[in-house]
C-alpha cells in the first residue's frame, strides 16, 4: 500500500509540473505576440468591406439599367421570356442581332429533305403558338449540327 501512495504522489507532482510548465510556455507566448498584425489585418479586412460596398452601390444603377432594358425588350418581344424551346427534334431561339428566329434542328443536313421539312414545319407551329397572331412579322432562318471531318 505504501508503494500505491508514494507512485500516486509522485504522479500528482509530475501532473502539476506539466501544468505549470505548459502555463509559463503559454503566457510567454503571449508576451512575445505582435498584436500590431492582427490590427492591420482586421484595418484591411475593413478596408476590403467598404470597397465591397462601394461597388455595390456602383452596381446599383447598372442593375437597374439592366431591368429597364429587359423591361424594353419583353414590350417589344412578350413572348421573349418563354424561350429557348428545346425539344429532341430542334432548339428555337431569338436572335436580338438580326431579329430573327434561329431554328437548330438535331439532324445532320444530309438527312432527306421530307425529314427536315417535317421538322421545320413543326418549328414554325411551336413559333406561332408562342407569338400568337405577330407570326408573320418574324422571319426564320435554320442551323444543323456541325458535321466533324477527321
Amino acid at each position: 500500500m505504501r508503494i500505491f501512495k508514494e507512485n500516486k504522489i509522485i504522479l500528482i507532482a509530475l501532473v502539476l509540473l506539466v501544468t505549470v510548465l505548459l502555463l509559463f510556455t503559454l503566457k510567454k507566448d503571449t508576451k512575445n505576440t505582435d498584436l500590431s498584425s492582427y490590427k492591420k489585418t482586421t484595418s484591411e479586412q475593413k478596408k476590403g468591406q467598404a470597397a465591397t460596398d462601394t461597388s455595390t452601390e456602383n452596381s446599383l444603377p447598372n442593375d437597374y439599367e439592366h431591368a429597364e432594358a429587359i423591361k424594353e425588350l419583353l414590350k417589344e418581344y412578350p413572348w421573349y421570356s418563354k424561350l429557348p424551346i428545346d425539344n429532341n427534334e430542334y432548339t428555337i431561339v431569338w436572335d436580338l442581332d438580326i431579329e430573327k428566329f434561329r431554328i437548330r434542328l438535331k439532324i445532320p443536313e444530309t438527312s432527306p429533305q421530307e425529314s427536315k421539312d417535317s421538322l421545320i414545319a413543326k418549328a414554325v407551329e411551336d413559333i406561332k403558338t408562342l407569338t400568337g397572331e405577330d407570326f408573320q412579322k418574324y422571319t426564320y432562318y435554320v442551323l444543323y449540327p456541325r458535321t466533324t471531318q477527321d
